[in-house]
């Protein structure tokens, strides 16, 4: 054959491979929007963990701020009043919420993960491309990325799903350089930092530097890292200063994690066989049949359900690991982190200045590392005769040990629920013993289908496989119907203003033994219909409803409220009666139980045969109240007890510093937004309380600026010292530093962008 029919045979199949990389990649998107668009529509809706612990209700209340031109300092629908503007958690700086502005609420809340989880397989595909894989590869790398166990995870997690994908974006602008790719990298960078999780940000920097380091060399690289890594501070530096101003006066500053706590979600070893097996431990689409079954491996719901990376993808990852050392170094390290780091809780405190927890999001490392590991393995193996036979042998002995799993199942299965679900239900461990032959059998067809594409140079084919296998994750997406949750719960419909609420069941820690649900009912749809069936934060924000006891969710709550919140945990009812009466708690839901004197019933509802009751605080304390006496103490136990016990009247307030106090003080509220309050006072000289946490944020002034002091009222709300007259009294959260630090990142955006338009990207020399 000539040399030229030979290049033309080439050409060709080039051209092939081509149309089939575009073809898979079509399909890959089309099963994006098939399954997104349900969300996009409104059929759906996205159920499990902080979708509906706190995004849903953090998102809508800014997304209703942003709508009246504001991103308020502080939320008083949750825990009367906490941090908003510097609670990353929320997002509130996040370019994304403009999608807020231009769609309902449901559509452009689901957009953010429909659009994310997209970016993070595109950006990775790019990445991957960047750093010179093949198409097949870069397609494999995204693929690996955006199916794998992990990034599904996060489409439970708002915030995280963010970061996982912009950080491509981010390592794509590093390997890029140059002005072009530092201003890329900065504002993804800055993103990231925006999106609302610290902690896996800096769990990616290794990565970040890998990208750098490797591609420029230690100096250049170094260089690289610190000019995006400035400006991507500068992009981030709203979100930065409206942190660092509310930290001092939060529980997680004050006290910090308890060991345990940043102990926890460690991942057990024995997990490692999900590289394997995709879930092996349980679904979290069921609590029942298919539910988390092994109290030795998952004694709670992980907080990453898999750390599956596809069985192809896995394969492939390890046949990269002796070319690509430091990328096998940075994904063993992780799982090392992920599965050691709580083995010493304090060092793992002291190592992170007390603010990390939960080691398994080390598990975003991993996946990382592993994505782009994919996509050079498949370069090294493909056509490699070697590597056929090996795997070809493998899948095979896949098959064969899944079909020893099949003749032993019963034994098998016995022997499962005595080791490792501490002598469980048989019949929850014959059916996992089913699912892991299963498992073992799919994973043999697919080891051995990639040993056979390999030998054929099918690169597509390989890619296609991955996809398969990864389809084996379905379980993690979960949504439910959006129809059932159109209406509004029946025990709305009994409320009437004030719409404060306690819904006892919401409370963490709990307040109360929770009566059991029937078996149908243990399932996460299940489960959101129950949350929206007692009026929890979720489903109660959009009504007007706000949480003056909620839990304190990322350690923001004040001391001062957490401190109540776990008194009032372990006192009795009697106490908690009066205090929410203090509080301004109007209402109450609880399982049905025993009566609670002093709580008036107003309606009972059932569901799934559970009975509820909507009770009513008598006599809540009003929003503004000006007390008849005040009883000072220094000590918060004390005056916990005294209000408890009853022996405080409720016309009182107990207070924390000693001021002169006159009864009979008139107050008329004039104006009440998230952070500003104003309000007339006609008064001898005393003290006027707000129902909103006491913070060193708000300050209190007059109408001709004259500053006025603050302090802690009824243990947590806010208390303004008033002189004697008649005045007009504004209590407000300065935002002077937030601004100036919007109009910061405002310019460094346009400096990016700069930098973007006027640098050319260097040719290729040809």
């Amino acid at each position: 054959m000539s040399e030229s029919e030979t290049s033309g045979s080439g050409g060709d199949q080039g051209a092939r491979q081509a149309v089939l990389v575009r073809g898979l990649l079509v399909a890959i998107v089309a099963l994006w929007a098939w399954t997104t668009l349900p969300w996009l529509l409104g059929d759906e809706r996205l159920i499990l963990r902080d979708v509906l612990y706190s995004h849903s209700q953090f998102k809508y209340f800014g997304a209703e701020q942003l709508k009246l031109g504001r991103i308020p300092a502080v939320n008083p629908t949750w825990s009367l009043g906490q941090p908003f503007a510097g609670n990353p958690n929320a997002l509130p700086f996040y370019p994304g919420n403009l999608l807020y502005l231009l769609l309902p609420f449901q559509v452009a809340f689901h957009l953010h993960y429909a659009l994310h989880w997209l970016l993070a397989f595109f950006a990775m595909r790019a990445l991957a491309r960047e750093l010179g894989q093949s198409p097949p590869a870069a397609l494999l790398a995204g693929l690996t990325w955006g199916g794998s166990g992990y990034v599904l995870t996060l489409l439970a997690f708002y915030n995280l799903l963010t970061v996982a994908a912009w950080a491509p974006v981010a390592a794509l602008g590093l390997a890029r350089g140059g002005r072009r790719g530092i201003a890329l990298a900065g504002v993804a960078l800055g993103m990231m930092v925006l999106g609302g999780e610290p902690m896996t940000a800096a769990l990616l920097g290794p990565a970040m530097l890998a990208v750098a380091l490797t591609r420029h060399g230690a100096r250049k690289g170094a260089l690289t890292c610190l000019a995006a890594s400035a400006l991507a501070l500068a992009v981030a530096a709203p979100q930065i200063v409206a942190t660092l101003l509310v930290m001092p006066f939060t529980f997680r500053a004050a006290h910090g994690l308890e060991a345990v706590e940043a102990a926890w979600q460690s991942l057990a070893p024995a997990r490692l066989l999900e590289l394997l097996l995709p879930l092996p431990w349980g679904w979290p689409s069921d609590y029942t049949r298919f539910g988390y079954w092994s109290k030795v491996v998952t004694l709670e719901v992980p907080f990453i359900y898999s750390i599956h990376i596809g069985t192809v993808g896995g394969v492939l990852a390890l046949l990269a690991v002796r070319r690509r050392r430091t990328w096998a170094a940075l994904a063993g390290a992780a799982l090392l982190f992920a599965m050691f780091a709580g083995t010493n809780p304090e060092l793992l405190l002291r190592a992170t200045l007390g603010i990390f927890r939960y080691p398994q999001k080390a598990a975003v490392l991993f996946t990382f590392a592993a994505a782009l590991l994919a996509g050079w393995g498949l370069e090294a193996a493909l056509g490699s005769r070697r590597v056929a036979r090996g795997l070809a042998a493998a899948g095979a002995l896949l098959l064969a040990l899944a079909g020893g799993f099949w003749l032993l199942r019963g034994p098998l299965a016995e022997a499962m629920r005595i080791h490792l679900a501490d002598g469980g239900k048989a019949p929850l461990a014959y059916t996992q013993a089913v699912l892991w032959t299963i498992g073992l059998a799919v994973a043999g067809v697919l080891v051995a289908a990639t040993g056979w594409a390999i030998g054929r140079r099918r690169p597509v084919l390989i890619v296609a496989l991955q996809l398969l296998g990864l389809l084996q994750l379905r379980p993690i997406l979960v949504t439910d119907s959006a129809a059932a949750y159109h209406e509004p719960p029946p025990a709305f419909a009994r409320m009437n203003e004030p719409l404060t609420l306690l819904p006892v069941p919401h409370n963490e820690p709990g307040w109360e033994d929770r009566l059991l649900y029937p078996l149908e009912a243990l399932n996460p749809r299940s489960q959101a219909r129950v949350s929206w069936f007692q009026l929890e934060p979720a489903f109660g924000v959009p009504l007007g409803i706000s949480y003056p006891l909620a839990p304190d969710v990322e350690g923001l709550n004040s001391p001062l409220h957490v401190f109540l919140m776990r008194n009032l945990q372990l006192g009795t009812w009697a106490g908690r009666v009066r205090w929410l009466s203090r509080l301004g708690v109007q209402w109450v839901i609880r399982y049905d139980m025993e009566e609670v004197e002093g709580l008036e019933r107003v309606a009972r509802f059932e569901q799934f045969g559970v009975p509820v009751v909507l009770l009513r605080v008598p006599d809540p304390a009003p929003p503004l109240r000006w007390p008849e006496k005040l009883l000072w103490t220094d000590n918060p136990i004390w005056a916990f007890v005294v209000a408890a016990n009853g022996d405080i009247p409720p016309q009182d307030a107990l207070v924390s510093r000693r001021i002169a106090h006159e009864p009979g003080g008139r107050l008329e509220l004039l104006e009440r937004e998230p952070d500003r309050w104003v309000f007339d006072v006609d008064s001898h000289g005393g003290l006027a309380i707000l129902q909103t946490s006491w913070h060193p944020l708000w300050k209190a002034r007059l109408e001709d600026g004259t500053e006025l002091a603050t302090q802690a009222a009824e243990i947590t709300l806010m208390g303004v010292e008033i002189p004697p007259g008649r005045h007009r009294v504004t209590v407000e959260v300065p935002r002077g530093a937030e601004k100036l630090a919007g109009g910061f990142a405002v310019a460094a955006l346009t400096a990016a962008l700069a930098l973007a338009v006027g640098a050319r990207r260097p040719q290729e020399p040809a």
